[in-house]
């Protein structure tokens, strides 16, 4: 569905979406290729219910990574590169 909305989610990243869930939800679980792809993927139980995976611990591992991908310095690095080129 994000997707469908301008989302650049890639094929590849749609058919892992469901095994990444999975990883992202059980802190036991082998997780090396989301590490490998998100790097401050928070691995956990969200809800405190390790025994069931609900629509909580997939909107808040979401809304986490959303998080980690603000760069606060590419403002300010972006107003550096304006001086320089008299922008």
């Amino acid at each position: 569905a994000l997707r469908d909305v301008g989302v650049p989610y890639s094929k590849a990243d749609i058919e892992r979406a469901k095994a990444d869930l999975l990883a992202q939800a059980d802190p036991n679980a082998d997780a090396g290729d989301l590490a490998t792809r998100y790097p401050k993927a928070q691995i956990r139980d969200y809800d405190g219910n390790p025994q069931r995976l609900t629509e909580m611990d997939a909107l808040i591992a979401y809304l986490q990574m959303l998080g980690t991908l603000v760069d606060v310095n590419s403002a300010a690095a972006q107003e550096d590169l304006a001086k320089e080129k008299g922008r």
